[in-house]
């Protein structure tokens, strides 16, 4: 997860916790961008939960640069915006799946995780 704030990273690491028995999670926090490229650097990640606005980047400009250092891990936002046009642009920027902080349970959360590997595995037998 690449999010500055401990709360809420310790809310979403709960929901996750509780989000589907059939997955383990092991949850790693980068509190900026740059942190995460280097956490990416030394590990294997099936995907990152991005908050848009962060110390050192906000808005789309977290989602782009993530996807390009990282052009296959798949990207949810975990945002505390409520806005419909920006979860459409964090979209069309290439997140998987955009969650409100506040407003998701772990059953939202499982749905768009599953949604996430069922699409992998798709494109993956078509190509």
């Amino acid at each position: 997860m690449v999010e500055d704030s401990v709360l809420d990273a310790f809310m979403l690491n709960h929901l996750l916790e509780g989000s589907s028995p059939r997955y383990d999670f092991y949850f790693t926090i980068s509190t900026t961008i740059k942190d995460a490229f280097e956490r990416l650097d030394r590990g294997n990640f099936d995907v990152a939960f991005l908050d848009l606005n962060l110390p050192d980047m906000s808005g789309m400009a977290c989602i782009n640069a993530l996807k390009t250092h990282a052009p296959d891990l798949p990207i949810i936002v975990y945002s505390a915006t409520d806005n419909t046009r920006i979860a459409q642009d964090a979209l069309k920027c290439g997140a998987k799946g955009y969650l409100v902080k506040g407003r998701s349970t772990s059953q939202t959360i499982q749905s768009v995780i599953e949604s996430i590997i069922r699409f992998a595995a798709y494109d993956e037998n078509t190509n």
